[in-house]
């Protein structure tokens, strides 16, 4: 567990790295869309609670797929094997951790926007709730993860993931 644990501070700080890309693809995207919905007017409370369920769905999608499924297929290469060999942390446990951080990384957003969409939700089904956002973030964590082991060339696990994730923000509730 402690060698989870340094793997998952291994990842915030190296986080630095990717600091821009994290930044448009948690905040910016997510809270631009959001805004939009917000500012356009004519919306009644449910069909403002469903888009920004899709607004959730879009900010796991887009932080799981792109930047989860990239940094597992980057960690396959080389060079970061080489580096993560040197803590003597096994690969189980290097995915498990980058899965935590990311995990972590989106928690905050998404519970701000729940805690909204639950306070001006006329009811609530919790046990429905509950179980959706867990197998939705368990389903995109294992697409993000099969995906990025499965890819050893990193330019082209850019242009799949980028693809795939547009197909998976198509069929989410947010248009």
């Amino acid at each position: 567990m402690n060698k989870i644990f340094t793997a998952i501070e291994m990842e915030f700080k190296s986080l630095r790295i990717f600091w821009l890309q994290l930044f448009i693809v948690v905040f910016v995207l997510p809270f631009s869309y959001a805004f939009i919905v917000l500012v356009s007017g004519n919306l009644q409370g449910s069909s403002l609670n469903y888009l920004l369920s899709g607004y959730i769905v879009s900010t796991l999608i887009s932080t799981f797929i792109n930047m989860l499924g990239l940094r597992i297929t980057n960690i396959r290469q080389q060079e970061a094997l080489e580096l993560y060999s040197t803590y003597a942390i096994p690969f189980p446990s290097i995915i498990i951790s980058v899965c935590l951080s990311y995990f972590l990384i989106t928690l905050p957003i998404d519970l701000i926007v729940l805690g909204y969409v639950v306070a001006t939700a006329q009811s609530v089904n919790w046990f429905f709730l509950i179980c959706g956002m867990l197998l939705t973030i368990v389903f995109l964590l294992l697409i993000s993860v099969y995906l990025g082991l499965a890819m050893k060339n990193l330019f082209i696990a850019n242009g799949l993931f980028q693809i795939i994730t547009w197909a998976l923000i198509l069929l989410a509730p947010i248009y």
